[in-house]
This record gives C-alpha cells, structure tokens and sequence, in this order.
C-alpha cells in the first residue's frame, strides 16, 4: 500500500504502509509523521478526543422538554451518534447522544398527552 492511499482504520497505531516493520500513528484521516522504529511499540502522542457539541445539544434539548425542543433532541442525538461512529474514536459523547434521544421521545409522548388530555377537558370533538 502506497502513502497516497487513505484506508479507513480507526485512529492510532498500525503497521507502517510504506514498509520497514515499524508501526506509524493514523490520526483518524490520514497518516501523520510520527513513526517507531522496528520491533517498538506505539506509544507515541496521545490523541485528544472532543465531546460532540450536537451529543451536547440533545441532552440540553432533551432536559429542557417538551415541544419542538424535544423533536430536535431526538434529530441532534442520532446525528451526534452516527458522527461520533464514523469519528474513528476522535469523538465521544454517545451516551450523551443517547440520553438527549430518550428524553426528546418523552418530551415528545408527554406532549402529545398533554394536547390529547386538553381537547379530551374541553369537551371538544365529543358527540354529546
């Protein structure tokens, strides 16, 4: 494999594409610079991952409640999921994610509770 290919391999040390039996560090995107030498092992830079702001923003949308925050908890949590998934391990926040998703459902359900429990007070739509 040549240098100019990019595999997809999840961040952190594999065994060098352009050869000579050392390991070299895959930041997640491409191939960096740094190198072992034959027979070390990586252990190199260490790798700063970030808490995805959209797994943020569905936990806060998700706590605030009901209403179209709650819609854009459960829309931010999946795209915070499937980000952090294709991220290569350089984003975390899932359970973030995973909680803003559950919480934006039941903002939703306690919604529609609340619409349905307040036609059904009004007497509307009734036949009597």
């Amino acid at each position: 494999m040549s240098e100019g290919d990019q595999p997809r391999f999840a961040a952190g040390w594999h065994p060098d594409p352009a050869g000579g039996g050392g390991q070299r560090f895959y930041d997640g995107n491409e191939w960096t610079e740094n190198r072992t030498p034959p027979g070390a092992t990586g252990g190199g830079p260490m790798v700063q991952t970030k808490t995805s702001g959209m797994a943020i923003a569905s936990l806060v949308l998700g706590l605030i409640g009901l209403g179209i925050g709650s819609v854009l908890a459960i829309i931010f949590g999946f795209m915070a999921k499937k980000n952090i998934r294709e991220s290569g391990g350089m984003e975390t926040g899932g359970g973030m994610a995973t909680a803003g998703i559950v919480l934006g459902i039941l903002g939703v359900v306690g919604a529609v509770i609340l619409l349905v429990g307040g036609f059904a007070a009004s007497g509307g739509g009734g036949a009597g």
